[in-house]
């Protein structure tokens, strides 16, 4: 199974806060005999959906984490169900 990682957060982007998203996914993956084949950390907002468009027809599962802080461009909820045609 191929697996990708998608880190949201302009914090982690501009080195303000360190990316241990990344390692709990690939460490609890690993019990199931999983591994991350692909990571990509990009700024909160809207960038999600295209990333979501590009990595979606390669991947198995695709972990999201991030984008759920109390600022006003924590949108990423929003936006992945946007992307998936699902209410929330």
């Amino acid at each position: 199974m191929r697996v990708i990682v998608i880190n949201t957060g302009t914090e982690i982007l501009l080195g303000d806060v360190l990316n241990t998203h990344l390692a709990f996914v690939a460490r609890e993956i690993f019990q199931f005999g999983l591994r991350v084949d692909e990571q990509r950390t990009i700024p909160d907002g809207d960038a999600i959906q295209s990333t979501l468009a590009d990595v979606s027809p390669r991947a198995d599962i695709v972990f999201v984490t991030g984008g759920l802080g109390p600022t006003s461009d924590d949108i990423t909820r929003e936006l992945v169900a946007n992307y998936l045609q699902l209410p929330l």
